[in-house]
């Protein structure tokens, strides 16, 4: 009996997720070999100049293209903010690549920055074309664009390695990956939407993407700028081991994608036009979040044991704190919604910046001091403080009927 459109299509943007994200992991016995816990760290330091850069580049774009989305002539624009974004992330990277290298720490060559920057530039350009997929019901061509990008970077990346490019091949790969999935995105948007715009009306969207971009500079704080704080304090050997156990980690949001893939589009409606219900899906999400941390608490550091190369082994005593990290950010994405469906949707870019800047200034004396094990007891505080506030700020308010809503639904 074939499932309905409704299950069938989330399940299919769920499997393209879930395909490239699976491939990554079956590569990690493979960096593990080739690079060794130093030469893994060397590229992880790079990997996070690629998040901070992303979040400048290209944050908002995919939102500010379903916020706006309805119209052809929106969906163009979109597209044309984003070749234009793309274009001068581009030549603004590798003109500034020799000037970005010696402030990464633990140092980089200038070509894996000016590769990591190209790769940066390139992403900007493919959201928009995947969130246009996703608006346009295409499960199918969104399953093949992850797919097959996966497969191709990933014969690169072995090809590359196999012939001793190291770091930099790993980051050839990437670029050259990006580089194939973008030039098919664009043309295939462009051939069925229309071609792209960038006019006056596109003003509109570069304000409003504006506070995505807060937002995700306070989320890398949380995120991504341990690694940077780690390699300061101690070593890119220790840093190569903290990067392996969070691979292991990333598991947890794997097993959830598809129920997010289900839960995330139908939150929103279901908040407003039925809480009771809402508040128990909440719930069986965040069980759903506890049991893919046990999971991985149990199985990563066997799996490391059995997959990985002796030289990794620290690694497995990283992946209990790291899987409960990431538990504790699956549950705030279940709580955001009694935040975001109040009247001020500002109060989670307010809330994420506040939270990250308080880490921000708290990680770098205890890593120095106390070493990775304190760096993830800070880090579970921090999380945990921002579930407080969501708490605080949402999931009270969210137990108010609303008005011309019904809580007993």
């Amino acid at each position: 009996m074939p499932l309905p459109a409704a299950v069938a299509q989330p399940l299919l943007f769920a499997g393209g997720l879930i395909a490239t994200r699976a491939l990554s992991l079956v590569l990690l016995p493979v960096y593990a070999r080739y690079l060794g816990p130093e030469g893994y760290g060397q590229l992880e330091t790079v990997v996070v100049l690629a998040d901070l850069a992303s979040i400048l580049a290209g944050s908002g774009l995919a939102a500010t293209l379903f916020r706006f989305a309805g119209t052809a002539e929106a969906e163009r624009r979109a597209l044309g903010l984003a070749l234009v974004v793309a274009g001068a992330a581009l030549i603004l990277g590798q003109i500034s690549a020799p000037l970005l290298a010696p402030l990464v720490p633990g140092g980089a060559d200038v070509l894996s920055v000016r590769l990591v920057l190209a790769t940066v530039a390139l992403e900007a350009v493919i959201q928009v074309p995947l969130g246009w997929l996703r608006l346009a019901n295409r499960p199918v061509g969104y399953l093949m664009a992850g797919v097959v990008r996966a497969v191709m970077q990933a014969g690169l990346t072995l090809g590359f390695l196999a012939h001793g490019y190291g770091v930099v091949g790993v980051l050839a790969a990437g670029t050259l990956g990006a580089a194939g999935q973008a030039l098919w995105l664009v043309i295939w948007q462009w051939r069925v939407g229309g071609s792209a715009v960038f006019d006056r009306g596109s003003r509109v969207m570069i304000a409003w993407a504006g506070p995505a971009v807060l937002s995700g500079l306070a989320g890398f704080a949380l995120c991504s700028a341990d690694r940077w704080i780690l390699v300061g304090a101690s070593d890119t050997e220790t840093l190569g081991y903290w990067a392996m156990a969070a691979r292991f980690a990333l598991v947890v949001p794997l097993i959830l994608q598809p129920w997010q893939a289900w839960w995330l589009p139908q939150r929103f409606r279901l908040a407003e036009t039925a809480p009771a219900r809402a508040r128990r899906l909440t719930w069986v999400g965040i069980g759903l979040a506890g049991l893919a941390t046990l999971v991985v608490m149990l199985g990563g550091p066997v799996a490391i044991a059995l997959l990985l190369p002796p030289s990794f082994a620290p690694a497995a005593a990283l992946v209990p704190g790291l899987a409960a990290i990431a538990c504790l950010k699956a549950i705030g994405d279940q709580l955001d919604i009694h935040c975001l469906s109040r009247r001020h949707g500002s109060a989670r870019a307010a809330l994420a910046t506040g939270i990250a800047g308080l880490a921000v200034l708290l990680l770098g004396p205890l890593a120095a001091a106390q070493g990775p094990h304190s760096l993830i007891l800070l880090l579970l505080g921090a999380w945990c403080l921002r579930l407080a506030l969501l708490l605080l700020f949402g999931w009270e308010r969210q137990s108010e009927p609303q008005p011309g809503t019904s809580s007993t639904r």
